[in-house]
C-alpha cells in the first residue's frame, strides 16, 4: 500500500466558529475539535469538562470561568451545543455539570 501525505486529503472546515459571548461582552471562541492538536485530541475527556475547557479554550479558559455565569448550569448546555457545532455526539459534549432538575421531575 502506497504511503499519503495531508495533501491527498480533501479537509472540510466549518464556515462558523463556535463562540460563547459572556454577560461581561468578553467572547470566548472554544477550538474546533478537528483543528486541534493530536496530543490535545487525546486529551479530551468529555467526563472531565474542566479538562475539556481548558483545552478548547486555551490561555482563555481562566478568565471563561471568572465569569459571573459560568456555573454547572452553563456548562452542560454549553458543551451540547458545541458538540452540536461540531456533529459530535451530543453525549460526547456533555460534562458532570448539575443539571437543573426539570420541570415536574420532583427533585430539587
Amino acid at each position: 500500500m502506497p504511503d499519503f501525505t495531508i495533501d491527498d486529503f480533501e479537509i472540510e472546515r466549518p464556515d462558523d466558529e463556535f463562540a460563547y459571548t459572556a454577560k461581561s461582552g468578553r467572547r470566548y471562541v472554544f477550538a474546533d475539535p478537528k483543528a486541534l492538536k493530536g496530543r490535545d485530541l487525546l486529551r479530551l475527556n468529555f467526563q472531565d469538562p474542566e479538562e475539556t475547557l481548558l483545552i478548547l479554550l486555551g490561555d482563555d479558559y481562566d478568565e471563561f470561568m471568572d465569569e459571573d455565569e459560568v456555573d454547572g448550569y452553563l456548562i452542560d448546555p454549553l458543551m451540547e451545543r458545541w458538540a452540536k457545532q461540531y456533529k459530535l455526539p451530543v453525549d460526547m459534549g456533555k460534562g458532570r455539570g448539575s443539571r437543573r432538575p426539570s420541570a415536574g421531575s420532583g427533585k430539587r
